[in-house]
């Protein structure tokens, strides 16, 4: 398992499994990888999942359950 600082940095398109580490303010699970915060919507606090990443902006990616 990656530390978080050694993890390698997100593209879009790539599946990937993540564990989510906290809920944003709209509910999202939101995580950590590389100098990315992804958004999930409907991964759950402290859950683990496998995740497709849509889109990113900037430091932003936003993925969706796979």
């Amino acid at each position: 398992r990656y530390q978080r600082d050694e993890r390698p940095d997100s593209e879009e398109g790539e599946t990937d499994h993540v564990e989510n580490i906290d809920t944003g303010p709209d509910g999202d699970g939101v995580d950590q990888k590389g100098k990315y915060t992804l958004y999930v919507p409907g991964a759950e606090e402290g859950g683990e999942v496998d995740i497709y990443i849509k889109n990113i902006v900037g430091t932003l990616a936003f993925a969706r359950l796979d």
